[in-house]
């Protein structure tokens, strides 16, 4: 899967990017959701996981709806946490390039909190391919659709560690720009589509697989197995690194994030765009399998 980050170093929150589409229809199993729910369909969402062409939300329900295990670019999602998030400390929208400092980890743990009556636990592996949140009332000025899936099975939301999460994401729009959401003007149509860009949780103190991101402007998280085909700093191509970097082990994790912390003008950065590939992604190309250049996997392992 390629990707092409923008990485704010002051941010907390950038990652390797996956996108996921759900499919907030009323199509589903039971002939539509209750009133005042939004109903998810998942299969989309974990084909994405899957590194795989989503499926269809008209087609028959799975046996199950599961990821595969640990690959060696992904770790297995053993839980989905799926909801609203209402938002009242701020008025802008949260996404993969919010600037998260402590007083703003401070706001999102209470709305978290404040919000658990709109969010849903999904244990993987699951039968029914749907799952329904709870709409937050008028009265809510902003909210949000976020998506996080951990490395641990939680059954209630107090169990989340700081480890626990491995991807993350919330309502962007087209240009994956995040929005918020009102209760007062959301769609009647009963097939509206909300996209979620998922990121894989690179700043956790155990990274997962996959990852290419620098915590800060002298820190970088690289965990193998990920190709990393160029930086860009403040819109400067970096030129003093030979790239691909290709990171198959942990030892070349160690040194790929060495020499990314070693780029001179990251000292004084304000942004920095990281372009990737995961040539062992399930369901890669032949083509992509052979690549060896920059070029040939900027080509063949979209």
């Amino acid at each position: 899967m390629k990707t092409r980050k923008s990485i704010h170093l002051h941010a907390a929150l950038t990652a390797v990017g996956v996108a996921a589409l759900l499919s907030l229809a009323g199509c589903g199993g039971g002939g539509g959701p209750e009133r005042g729910k939004i109903q998810v369909d998942l299969r989309p969402l974990i084909a994405q996981l899957n590194d795989q062409a989503p499926a269809s939300a008209s087609s028959h329900a799975p046996s199950a709806i599961t990821v595969p295990g640990t690959t060696p670019t992904t770790d297995e999602v053993k839980t989905l946490i799926v909801g609203a998030l209402v938002i009242d400390f701020t008025d802008t929208p949260l996404g993969p390039d919010s600037s998260i400092t402590k007083d703003v980890q401070k706001n999102i743990t209470t709305a978290v909190t404040n919000s658990v009556k709109y969010i849903e636990l999904v244990s993987l592996p699951v039968s029914d391919p749907f799952v329904g949140f709870a709409v937050p009332p008028p009265a809510a000025k902003h909210w949000e659709v976020f998506v996080v899936g951990t490395r641990d099975k939680i059954g209630f939301l107090g169990d989340i560690s700081d480890n626990s999460p491995i991807y993350f994401g919330f309502n962007t729009d087209a240009n994956g720009n995040p929005y918020f959401l009102s209760t007062a003007t959301f769609p009647s149509d009963p097939n509206y589509a909300i996209n979620v860009t998922l990121r894989r949780a690179c700043i956790a103190n155990t990274p997962p697989a996959g990852c290419a991101q620098f915590k800060n402007r002298s820190g970088a998280a690289v965990t193998a197995a990920v190709e990393i085909l160029g930086v860009t700093i403040d819109g400067v191509a970096d030129k003093t690194l030979k790239y691909p970097l290709v990171v198959r082990t942990a030892a070349d994790g160690q040194a790929v994030a060495t020499s990314l912390q070693g780029i001179a003008s990251l000292a004084t950065a304000a942004k920095a765009v990281v372009e990737t590939t995961h040539q062992l992604s399930n369901g890669q190309t032949a083509a992509c399998a052979a690549a060896t250049t920059v070029a040939a996997l900027r080509d063949n392992c979209g």
